[in-house]
């Protein structure tokens, strides 16, 4: 079984299909599959000018990719110490006080892909994918939509009447949204 890949060199997108088990565990080692697998002088030279790596794994339950990791070309080589972190003989990433937005899909890959289950289901549900974004008075009532769904799972009703989906599931989905429209500046 594979997986695919989106991956982006500075600004230029490269999609790859990897075996599952098999994938590029540390930033240096995407960067070392992304040199193996440059088949032209124009992807070597863009991968060996490159700044920035993005990479994305697309997860088909919501249709989009997930960042997984991304890092500056030259801190995989050790060539940059914004942190004043001491090199030591195992490696070097240069990642304190950055989010570690890509090792959600490793610490949480369960918990995603049931947060996953209620986007899919929105999606029938209220066609526009944005929908969610645009009711009146959103933070509100996906507060309320939040505690609806705590207090029936302290009930012991583990899933939703309607969607047949852990109430956990809608919890979680909820308390994205809440943050999200919060970090949007929505009241």
């Amino acid at each position: 079984m594979e997986q695919e890949y989106v991956i982006y060199i500075d600004n230029l997108r490269y999609e790859y299909h990897i075996k599952k088990g098999l994938e590029p565990k540390t930033n240096e080692d995407w960067y070392n599959f992304l040199e193996d697998k440059a088949e032209t002088t124009e992807e070597e030279y863009s991968l060996s000018s490159s700044e920035h790596i993005r990479v994305y794994t697309i997860l088909p339950s919501i249709g989009d990719g997930l960042l997984i990791t991304e890092f500056d070309t030259d801190e995989v080589f050790g060539n940059v110490n914004p942190n004043g972190e001491e090199h030591n003989e195992e490696g070097v990433k240069y990642d304190n006080g950055k989010p570690m937005v890509g090792t959600l899909v490793e610490i949480f890959p369960n918990a995603l892909m049931e947060v996953g289950k209620c986007i899919e289901y929105g999606t029938h549900k209220y066609p526009d994918v944005h929908n969610w974004e645009k009711l009146d008075g959103a933070m509100r009532r996906y507060q309320d939509a939040l505690m609806r769904h705590l207090i029936k799972h302290n009930l012991g009703i583990r899933e939703d009447d309607e969607s047949h989906i852990l109430h956990l599931s809608h919890m979680a989905w909820n308390a994205l949204a809440i943050l999200e429209l919060y970090m949007k500046g929505v009241k």
